[in-house]
């Protein structure tokens, strides 16, 4: 099969309905698969861009339901390699996900910059409110996207000069990467960590389930007792209900700790898990600091008064005060 069989196919498993055929998937061509659906839907955006500047006026459903279906598309496209990408990472899966995670970065502050759909949904915003009170009587689920699409557009630079367009796109754009690289520091750390047991008291009150699987862990290595690793069910299963509070300490300690300069190695590592040196390469300290760099810049772009402002542009609340009020009255 060629290769664009092979995108076409991946395209159709991708938007299977009600649910994408997981099995056909194939991490060596789910990148260029999405790629396409990428470059498909920006054709179809700029067609109907083109479309739409030769008319006298636009109605809500011709400025927003054919975007929203495009947008729908893409994240179709998109969510079963990021599901992948949780559940059942490899070195093809994450190859996969980082070229999309980029390339749909890309897509998304080009699109929330586009000068022409920002001047056709404005423009359908104004008109909307000089024929009626409340665009929202039209329809008031297109009416509520409109005013989100526009605001999400705003905080992505639409509007602005150039030049600030082109830092927020590259704020945007490394920050993308420093986000990526810090969940995948924490797969990876929580991956490198286990503990191999022997006591059987140890294991006093974990279910059966976790047990055995840890059981067939030592079993697949030739050894005796329990390996056991720091992934959720397992945190969860010796926080909720391990008997020895020495096993939920050590637990605790090394789940909160993972991805840091503080990180706890295993008290008995099992097969495969790394030193404590090694362990240091997925250190998030520095990653977290530029992180917080890149919003700060962000967010004065943008026009705030910091990240904490900009979070709250798209929430309920109406100021960081607000929320720390909120957050220390439930404590």
């Amino acid at each position: 099969m060629s290769a664009p069989d092979d995108i076409s196919a991946q395209l159709e498993a991708l938007r299977a309905h009600p649910l994408p055929r997981f099995t056909d998937l194939q991490p060596d061509t789910l990148a260029a698969s999405i790629n396409q659906a990428l470059l498909d839907n920006r054709t179809a955006i700029d067609a109907r861009l083109d479309a739409l500047e030769t008319q006298s006026s636009t109605s809500l459903e011709q400025s927003l339901g054919w975007l929203e279906a495009c947008l729908h598309d893409v994240d179709s496209c998109f969510s079963p390699l990021r599901h992948m990408h949780a559940v059942v990472d490899s070195e093809l899966v994450r190859a996969a996900y980082e070229s999309s995670r980029a390339a749909l970065t890309e897509f998304y502050t080009a699109l929330g910059q586009d000068p022409r759909l920002f001047a056709v949904l404005n423009a359908v915003e104004q008109t909307g409110e000089e024929s009626s009170p409340s665009i929202s009587a039209h329809d008031p689920d297109l009416s509520a996207a409109l005013r989100h699409r526009l605001r999400d557009m705003r905080l992505t630079g639409a509007g602005l000069d150039a030049d600030r367009q082109t830092r927020i796109a590259a704020c945007k754009t490394r920050l993308s990467e420093l986000q990526s690289k810090f969940s995948m520091n924490v797969l990876d750390a929580s991956e490198s960590w286990s503990y191999h047991i022997t006591d059987d008291k140890l294991m006093a009150g974990l279910p059966d389930s976790i047990r055995e699987s840890a059981r067939r862990a030592a079993d697949s290595h030739g050894l005796d007792g329990w390996i056991l690793k720091l992934d959720f069910p397992v945190f969860y299963a010796v926080q909720r209900f391990a008997v020895t509070r020495s096993l939920r300490e050590t637990f605790h300690r090394a789940w909160n700790a993972r991805a840091s300069d503080t990180y706890t190695p295993s008290p008995n590592p099992g097969p495969g898990a790394l030193s404590a040196d090694a362990l240091r390469a997925f250190d998030n300290s520095a990653i977290m600091a530029e992180i917080l760099a890149q919003r700060h810049e962000l967010a004065s772009l943008l026009g705030y008064q910091s990240f904490a402002h900009l979070s709250l542009a798209t929430k309920m609340a109406e100021s960081p005060d607000q929320v720390l009020t909120f957050l220390e009255d439930l404590a």
